[in-house]
């Protein structure tokens, strides 16, 4: 190969990079990315290998909230200010995966009608209930930890949030046959998606220490692990609702193992 054409390939496969990155910073995200915006439909598929690259400049963004806002408020404070800015930086997607699943998943009606309450744009009880525990999860933990171990959760949750996306995709089959959102990214690159990001979360997370890392990834798979196995007994697999939640799941969970850690 020429020097030129050699150039030529590396310059390609930045660019695919820098779109396919791009599109999961839209998606994931409300940050106002307009690169080659009008592609997007082309690189559903491909952009998820960049989900945990987005949730690092969510968990780096949330840092410098925490950080800021640590100097001027009480921890308390400080620990409802960082789960709003996850919630807004996001669009509050995930967190409206959480209550249609919760009015679904526990509505114990037949998997069809559990999959048209889902959705449903109007939140009933089970969803309100699950948003508000789910926060004060969130929050109870956040606020239980000290100003080292708040720095470190509210960067670590975004990022395990999104590795558990790519986990669920690729261990759960998308079962809404009509389509959905959450279908526009499942392809045959989910499984090696998903191993990726399993080993990116651990690494990543060695950075604490490697017994947290092993805990926290550990916990993490669980999760996604046996939220799967109840969405796949109620509705057999995965739909964007419940890939939301997983992503919630996931950050309430991660929060949980930085408060043990760090208060034990």
């Amino acid at each position: 190969m020429s020097k030129g054409a050699l150039r030529a390939t590396v310059f390609n496969h930045i660019q695919n990079g820098l779109v396919n990155f791009s599109v999961a910073l839209r998606f994931l995200t409300i940050l106002p990315v307009r690169f080659r915006r009008d592609e997007d439909g082309d690189f559903f598929s491909t952009c998820l290998y960049f989900f945990p690259a987005v949730g690092l400049v969510i968990g780096l963004l949330s840092w410098m909230v925490f950080s800021l806002c640590s100097l001027l408020f009480p921890q308390m404070v400080v620990a409802i200010i960082s789960i709003t800015f996850l919630g807004v930086i996001s669009g509050f997607l995930h967190i409206d995966g959480v209550a249609d699943s919760c009015d679904g998943l526990l509505s114990a009606r037949p998997a069809e009608r559990s999959l048209e309450i889902m959705k449903d744009s109007n939140t009933g009880a089970m969803g309100v209930v699950g948003v508000v525990l789910l926060l004060l999860i969130k929050f109870a933990s956040l606020a239980s930890m000290g100003p080292q171990g708040m720095g470190y959760a509210v960067w670590m949750m975004p990022f395990a949030g999104r590795c558990s996306l790519l986990l669920a995709m690729g261990s759960q089959r998308y079962c809404r046959k009509e389509g959905g959102l959450g279908a526009l990214f499942y392809s045959k690159r989910c499984r090696y998606a998903g191993v990726m990001a399993l080993i990116f979360l651990c690494a990543v997370s060695t950075m604490i220490s490697l017994k947290f890392a092993l805990i926290l990834t550990g916990s993490v798979v669980l999760g996604v692990y046996l939220f799967g196995l109840f969405c796949k007994k109620r509705i057999g697999g995965a739909t964007g609702d419940t890939l939301g939640a997983t992503c919630e799941i996931s950050e309430a969970i991660t929060a949980l193992v930085f408060t043990a850690y760090y208060f034990v």
